[in-house]
């Protein structure tokens, strides 16, 4: 059974939430976006306002604010913006600190004189009463997150028919980064026993931690950048004389700059991480339609109009060498009208040359696989009306992002079954090429190719370089459990500290 001085403080801690005034402030705020769900609901044709009273069609609404022309799955867009808005910034970041500056009073009140008096001459540890304050903070917040997370789960489900319990991992992510935070506040209240302190410096602290992670991810996205640029221009850039002189340039007060904004990193709670993670967390829920383990390469969902299937023959007799080098196909699809989707993807060859006396390795890039094609596609029989170019890198609703530099191939040829269209996406990741290719009856259009792209999130580049990197399984340094590891560990030592300096104070 569980003692009955624990029993007392779970119950002290759940009333320090209950007869807050702030937290009955959030409550009533957090209804603002679940009402959102149940009083707008999301579907093909547009926002529907009360249940079918009124329908605003996308169109409008996206030309309003200089968007393009409608796209299959704006639904989902939409959805995606609100949750996004709500969690990410409303939540993530003002609902912290609103958190923030309810709960700090709780350690200075504590050992305010008189309250002081009556609590530490109970039969209860200071290390009690001191965690008892940090998991009423926690209790806070998780009351808080679930609430507006289940209810917002609920709304979508009910009026947009929109299921994904992935969602539903914001509630404890919420929870988690308010706790990072909440032991800095611990300290600082105890410490300078003043309520606007810890408010103050808890703040700053959440701020600049923020500042410290986004400049490391920042260094190390340019830095892996410019090295995919050099690697995509010119091979491996790891003997580039202008790669070592750039290195030798840099003067002492930057690399002091950036050697200490690497050890924070390492040292202080990860708190940018949260999002992140959540959103890992979120897409494990639902399960990608596939993945390659080696390059955390993700094809999230497919149009219902695709069936995936057993890889095909794509290759023909009497057409050796295009893409014959990719082997055989990872991933396929059929959908009617006898089109096929497939996936290929090999490792990178690489050639050495000798210049000025040393051996450089030079990695093959899309551009040099890009062109090798052109030139078996041209002097093949039963190719015509070749055409190449790139997609677009910055995401609409008409095309995707592939991340790293693309070539994007079309052409006709004749086969067993008739004349074909085939359309080639090429693209790096690693030390791996990739290639989507998507072949239709010559004549139909493409659009079915570009809405698997859309409604496809290829997680060739997520939200940014970093998140493709941080995983469960990835180098420590992009290992999101050294992430976790390590921002506890910083707590733990927060609140060992603010123990320790309670049971230094005389009342």
């Amino acid at each position: 059974m569980i003692p009955t001085r624990w029993k007392a403080l779970a119950l002290d801690a759940l009333y320090q939430v209950l007869d807050n005034w702030v937290f009955r402030i959030l409550f009533v705020l957090a209804l603002i976006p679940i009402l959102l769900t149940f009083l707008f609901g999301f579907t093909e044709d547009g926002i529907v306002l009360l249940f079918g009273f009124k329908t605003f069609p996308y169109e409008p609404l996206l030309q309003a604010f200089g968007g393009r022309s409608v796209a299959e799955g704006m639904d989902k867009l939409f959805i995606e913006g609100l949750l996004q808005v709500v969690f990410r910034i409303l939540a993530g970041n003002f609902g912290v600190l609103f958190c923030i500056a309810a709960t700090s009073f709780f350690v200075p009140r504590m050992i305010e004189k008189g309250a002081a008096d009556v609590l530490f001459h109970k039969p209860l540890s200071r290390f009690s009463l001191y965690m008892s304050r940090y998991f009423a903070g926690l209790v806070f917040v998780g009351l808080l997150s679930t609430f507006m997370v289940l209810g917002m789960f609920l709304g979508l489900l009910l009026v947009s028919g929109h299921y994904d319990p992935g969602i539903l991992w914001a509630a404890p992510s919420l929870t988690y980064l308010f706790a990072l935070i909440h032991a800095v506040a611990m300290l600082v209240g105890v410490v300078t026993r003043s309520t606007v302190a810890s408010i103050l410096l808890t703040i700053l602290f959440f701020w600049c931690n923020g500042c410290v992670h986004n400049a490391w991810i920042g260094i190390e996205t340019q830095s892996a950048l410019e090295l995919d640029s050099v690697e995509e221009d010119f091979g491996d850039p790891t003997d580039s004389a202008s790669q070592q002189s750039s290195r030798e340039e840099k003067g002492a007060v930057l690399r002091f700059f950036l050697g200490t904004i690497e050890w924070l990193h390492y040292i202080l709670p990860k708190t940018t991480d949260t999002d992140y993670i959540a959103t890992k967390l979120r897409e494990s829920v639902r399960g990608p339609a596939y993945e390659d383990s080696d390059t955390l390469f993700q094809v999230v969902s497919i149009p219902e109009e695709w069936r995936p299937s057993a890889p095909a023959a794509w290759v023909r007799a009497g057409r050796p060498g295009v893409l014959a080098t990719f082997g055989p196909p990872r991933w396929n699809a059929t959908a009617e009208g006898d089109r096929t989707l497939e996936i290929w993807r090999r490792e990178r060859n690489k050639t050495e040359t000798e210049i000025n006396g040393k051996t450089r390795v030079r990695p093959e890039s899309t551009r040099t696989l890009s062109r090798g094609l052109e030139d078996l596609l041209e002097g093949a029989d039963g190719i015509r009306s070749l055409r190449t170019g790139s997609l677009p890198q910055v995401p609409t609703a008409n095309a995707p992002t592939l991340g790293y530099p693309n070539k994007h191939l079309s052409w006709a040829e004749d086969s067993d079954s008739g004349a074909v269209e085939v359309d080639l996406v090429l693209f790096r990741r690693g030390e791996f090429l990739y290639g989507i290719v998507y072949r239709a009856p010559e004549g139909s259009p493409n659009e079915p190719f570009v809405n698997f792209l859309n409604e496809c999130n290829f997680k060739v580049q997520d939200e940014s370089w970093y998140a493709t990197r941080l995983s469960w399984t990835a180098d420590w340094r992009f290992n999101i459990w050294f992430s976790i590891g390590s921002s506890v560990a910083f707590t733990a030592l927060l609140l060992g500290l603010g123990c320790f300096r309670l049971s230094r104070i005389d009342f």
